[in-house]
Parts: C-alpha cells; sequence; structure tokens
C-alpha cells in the first residue's frame, strides 16, 4: 500500500489544504498551523484536567509563546501528529477518570491518526503502553478499573492504523522511511 492510500495521509491534508486556502506555500502549510494553534487549548484541557487551571494556563502559555511550537507549527510535518497525541492524552485521562468507553476508543482514533500523520507520533503507542504498565504495577485498583478501556484504546487504534499495519508487515523498510535514516 502507497502512503497516499491509507485512509488519511499527510498527501490528503496538503490537498485539502490548498484546496482552502489557496495553491502555493500559504495553503500548503495552513493546515499545520491551524493544528498547531489548536494545540494551544487542548494542552491547557490537559494540564487543568491533570494539575488544576493554573498549570492549564500556564502550559498553555508556554506552548502558545514557545519558539519550538511557533518554528514547527509554520513547516509541513509535526504539528498535526501533535494535536492528534495531545488530544489522544486528553481523551485517555477522561476515560481513566469517568471510565467511559467513547473516551477510550476516540483516545486510541487519535492516537492512531496521529500516526497517519507523522514519524514522531510513533512515540504515542509507546507511551501509552508505558502508561498502562505503569497503572498496572502501581495502580492495580486503577487498572482494574479500567483495563476494559486500555483494551478499547488498543483495539481501536489497531483498527484505525489497520492499512498501514498490513503495510508495516510487507514492507517494514518503506515504513520506517527516513526515520531509521534520522532517528537514533
Amino acid at each position: 500500500l502507497a502512503a497516499s492510500q491509507h485512509p488519511v495521509s499527510m498527501h490528503q491534508v496538503m490537498a485539502l489544504g490548498m484546496r482552502l486556502f489557496g495553491r502555493g506555500h500559504y495553503g500548503l502549510v495552513m493546515p499545520s498551523v491551524l493544528a498547531g494553534t489548536a494545540t494551544v487549548p487542548l494542552v491547557y484541557l490537559l494540564g487543568r484536567r491533570l494539575a488544576g487551571r493554573s498549570v492549564g494556563f500556564v502550559a498553555a502559555g508556554l506552548l502558545a509563546v514557545g519558539y519550538t511550537h511557533i518554528h514547527f507549527s509554520r513547516t509541513l510535518f509535526g504539528p498535526i501528529a501533535t494535536l492528534c497525541l495531545t488530544l489522544a492524552l486528553l481523551l485517555l485521562v477522561t476515560g481513566l477518570e469517568s471510565g467511559a468507553p467513547l473516551a477510550f476508543a476516540l483516545s486510541g482514533a487519535a492516537l492512531a491518526l496521529g500516526m497517519f500523520a507523522y514519524d514522531s507520533a510513533r512515540i504515542g503507542p509507546v507511551l501509552f503502553a508505558v502508561l498502562a504498565l505503569w497503572q498496572a504495577l502501581f495502580d492495580r485498583e486503577g487498572f482494574k478499573r479500567s483495563w476494559r478501556g486500555w483494551a478499547l484504546l488498543g483495539g481501536t487504534a489497531v483498527v484505525v492504523f489497520g492499512p498501514k499495519i498490513a503495510f508495516l508487515v510487507t514492507d517494514f523498510q518503506s515504513f520506517a522511511g527516513r526515520g531509521s535514516e534520522v532517528a537514533i
């Protein structure tokens, strides 16, 4: 399967941006600008949920003025993956607090969609696996309450990421792409 044959690909996002915002650099990077901007309120919500309103404001404020975030929000790659991973984390926290299956399912979908966006989102499954393992080891009661949610999250991620799993299995070198050359 070629990258453009997946349900969602960066090529499709870039093409949509150019249809909406014009055929040029502006239209090409606008989806990234919007994703970078949308990440700021998500960071506020995540920070508020985890540590209170003040922490949410400080985190969002630092992200909004941070050089790295601003820089990468003006480039083609990265901001959409960051948006998806932040959304996945927010939905995971929501699911863990409420036990709502929909929050876990949407978290898995956001996690998988991020991996369609850019290679950097591949840290998401590792992060989520570490979080699940941490909860299983250090918060056994919480894990007993939420293991079905974790399973739903993983199952949803596999279903959404499904077409790319076939690509990963059949042609890992192409899946790894440039990441195998530049990653440590």
